[in-house]
């Protein structure tokens, strides 16, 4: 399985139209082979911080994902909407009892 963990600096702007787009593609990734999860979470401390979580069967699923035109098309859209480039880590899990 793969984890994978982005955190998002936003413009104080761009926070709401951030939010609902990811809205928007969320039930579409849910949806794709092998995710397993897909879920955004805002800081308690400010509205401009998000950290989305996300799981996979396999990187091979993942980098299918990566592929898809919609997550490019996101990727497009809200490039002028953050505040710094956002921060990824990738992680294998090898046994999901630690998680």
């Amino acid at each position: 399985m793969i984890q994978v963990i982005v955190f998002y600096s936003l413009k104080v702007t761009s926070a709401a139209l951030f939010t609902t787009a990811f809205n928007e593609i969320r039930p579409n990734v849910l949806a794709e082979d092998g995710c397993l999860q897909y879920e955004l979470f805002v800081s308690p401390y400010t509205t401009t911080r998000f950290c989305l979580v996300e799981k996979w069967h396999s990187q091979a699923i993942l980098d299918k994902h990566l592929g898809t035109k919609q997550l490019s098309d996101f990727r497009v859209q809200s490039a002028p909407w953050f505040e710094q480039k956002p921060v990824i880590e990738i992680k294998t899990i090898e046994n999901e009892r630690y998680l």
